[in-house]
């Protein structure tokens, strides 16, 4: 076509001979369409609209051409045919973009509708899956794929290539005053979009249903084979070993007190393994509680030693001065300290990558080091360089012109990597860098971003900000010593006057704009987890010493052992040094003469195995009851009560005296109290006493 009709000529151009030759027309002018070369020597001609009858210059309505049929023309016999096509048919476009696979498919993205400029549409902005159409050329089928959201906006007039065989990238074109400047990826061996965190670094592993469920069956059957023959060694080559653990593990659950009835610890072991389910519950529920636990803010603000904060970073862009030179900036504090030194002329490094209403721009950039130029609200000239800044800029007016005045943290100026300035400068993600420069180049800012008329006076405050954001690490959910990551942001507020200003000095400048903190202080946002394991470990402690008073309050509490599991546990040098410490505060059954594991039995009294008639006589009533209470006694005490016996009677048939009887009752007292003293009473309150009676 040219500027006002569409054309039906078709050329061929030989690249040999730079010679152009005519051959047959086609039979409706075209327009907006694409052309693909196959690789048996066809070219395929797709969508588009019927420009033979009307003007290019009407607005009307476009004749869109369906995409149920293809043209194609066949090198090799010169001759044009329509391809009947069949599958899903995508809607009708034009000025769309197309491209061929090396399987021999082509691959057809965005493109508009039928209507006149400026009101058409874009596929896939009503319905995303029109943005993509597939169709296999040995077939003559048509595949739309599913829609993504990773896949392009919806755009027409972009490009397309073939990239490693395997993928395509689509990018640019525009979207009625946009103009797009990104690139897509879409994956031609599995026919998807892919996200941007898997352009460079993807690999494809694609799995059967029935393979990944048979793989799972074969695994379970040689986890549960594996698991028998394990159980099976292990009680073959330790089963003396497992009997012994379990053994002991009864003995430990199972323990009746003496005297008991057997309900009373029946129901003890139900209470006691019902709290430990409820125990085991909600610390399971303040473990997820954690896990789970959102991030929070908290707020408070940080100042030095002298309430002074670091200067903004400011860029200054002047637009529309055409045909003048753009104004200068002059730069002081309120002390009269000047500050000029510090704009940087970045004109040069914007011009291709800034845009704002697409005129010429002057643009320079405040930097000052924030280690020497401080702002304070005090008057000390020693501790700060001022309170506030006074920009004057002068030059010759222009009709529609504006300034755009942006302000930057100083630690975190993106002007510095986006225009090659020098300083140190990290992206806080990795989109950040993208969404930058697109926002410069659309102009779609609109924090700390301003425009002011240059002949007005005005006023902008600022306040710094520091985010202390919490990375994924385990270590942030304990509570204590998280570690973070600080970002800084800076918000701020402006307001100009309504009408131009008059100076009361000459030169009389254009305009002012005057930059202030709003606090002397930085606002810390630092993220916290709502709910940590310390707090956890707080509630899981006061539920466990709940269940226990309930328990000793149920049941009663008798202390099983006075040692932990350092004295249980410990082994070596440490397990000596615990039995030597015994023995040499502890005498032995060899010095009192009596039994310390096994204590005596009440059968074993004197009146029982004395043969003196007048101890059998006195002890008369005794003797009965005893000989009641041996034919009362359980099975187990056999035992013992043999040994002792045996023991007993080796000393000879004599009984006891009464001297020696008594010698050995306080010699039982005496580690009676040994023992209380070293592990359960503190005897305080009796030393405290015996120093008080000396």
């Amino acid at each position: 076509m040219n500027t006002t009709h569409g054309l039906h000529d078709f050329w061929r151009y030989n690249a040999e001979v730079d010679g152009w030759t005519r051959l047959s027309d086609v039979d409706v002018a075209r327009c907006g369409h694409t052309s693909t070369m196959s690789e048996d020597g066809k070219m395929v001609v797709l969508g588009g609209y019927d420009c033979s009858n009307a003007s290019l210059l009407a607005q009307t309505t476009k004749s869109l051409i369906s995409l149920n049929k293809a043209d194609v023309y066949d090198t090799k016999t010169n001759e044009w045919y329509q391809q009947p096509l069949k599958g899903d048919i995508p809607h009708p476009r034009t000025f769309h973009t197309a491209v061929k696979s090396r399987d021999n498919r082509i691959i057809i993205c965005g493109g508009q509708d039928q209507e006149v400029e400026p009101f058409q549409s874009y596929l896939s902005g009503e319905h995303a899956s029109d943005m993509t159409a597939i169709l296999d050329m040995n077939t003559w089928e048509w595949h739309i794929p599913d829609a993504s959201p990773y896949q392009p906006f919806p755009r027409s007039h972009a490009i397309a290539n073939i990239v490693n065989e395997t993928k395509m990238i689509y990018g640019f074109g525009i979207n009625y005053h946009t103009v797009y400047d990104g690139l897509y990826v879409f994956d031609l061996e599995i026919n998807q979009w892919l996200p941007p965190a898997d352009v460079y670094h993807r690999v494809h592993q694609h799995y059967s249903v029935g393979l990944i469920i048979g793989l799972s069956i074969f695994g379970a059957l040689v986890g549960s084979a594996s698991v028998v023959l394990l159980g099976y060694w292990l009680i073959k080559r330790h089963g003396s070993t497992i009997n012994t653990m379990f053994t002991g593990i009864r003995r430990n659950i199972w323990n009746p007190r003496p005297g008991e009835p057997l309900w009373a610890e029946i129901s003890r072991l139900l209470f006691r393994f019902s709290f430990l389910a409820i125990f085991v519950t909600m610390t399971t529920v303040l473990v997820l509680q954690v896990q789970n636990s959102p991030i929070i803010d908290q707020q408070y603000y940080d100042h030095s030693s002298d309430y002074t904060v670091a200067a903004p970073d400011i860029r200054f862009c002047f637009d529309g001065w055409v045909d003048t030179t753009s104004p200068v900036i002059q730069c002081a504090t309120d002390f009269g300290e000047s500050c000029s030194n510090y704009l940087i002329n970045i004109t040069e490094n914007v011009k291709s990558s800034l845009n704002y209403y697409g005129t010429k721009l002057s643009c320079q950039l405040f930097r000052p080091p924030t280690k020497i130029f401080k702002l304070g609200r005090t008057n000390d000239r020693i501790a700060h360089s001022g309170s506030f800044l006074k920009f004057y800029y002068y030059g010759q007016p222009s009709n529609n012109s504006i300034l755009h005045v942006e302000l930057y943290h100083p630690e975190h100026d993106a002007n510095l990597p986006v225009y090659n300035l020098t300083g140190d400068f990290e992206w806080y993600s990795l989109d950040e860098n993208a969404k930058f420069q697109s926002s410069e180049q659309m102009n779609l800012k609109t924090e700390n971003v301003f425009e002011v008329h240059p002949t007005y006076a005005t006023r902008i405050g600022y306040e710094l900000l520091e985010r202390q954001k919490m990375d994924g690490s385990a270590w942030n959910y304990i509570g204590f010593g998280s570690t973070r990551v600080s970002q800084y942001h800076l918000k701020s507020n402006q307001m100009s006057a309504d009408g131009d200003t008059t100076y009361g000095t000459n030169p009389q400048p254009l305009g002012s704009l005057y930059v202030y903190p709003m606090r002397y202080d930085v606002t810390v946002m630092r993220e916290q987890r709502a709910f940590t394991l310390v707090n956890g470990m707080g509630i899981v402690g006061g539920i466990f010493g709940l269940i226990v008073a309930v328990q000793s309050s149920l049941f009663g509490f008798r202390p099983r052992s006075p040692w932990g599991l350092v004295h249980r546990w410990s082994i070596g040098l440490m397990r000596r040094s615990l039995l030597q410490g015994l023995k040499a505060r502890f005498p032995t059954t060899d010095q009192v003469h009596i039994p310390i594991v096994h204590p005596v039995h009440r059968r074993f009294s004197e009146a029982l195995l004395s043969p003196s008639p007048t101890h059998a006589t006195r002890k008369a009533a005794p003797l009965n009851h005893h000989t009641t209470t041996i034919q009362e006694e359980k099975e187990d005490d056999t035992l013992t009560i043999t040994s002792q016996k045996m023991d007993f009677y080796t000393d000879g048939d004599e009984d006891e005296d009464e001297a020696k009887r008594m010698a050995r009752l306080e010699e039982r007292l005496h580690v009676f109290e040994l023992l209380f003293q070293a592990y359960y009473i503190d005897d305080e309150v009796f030393r405290s006493l015996q120093n008080a009676q000396k």
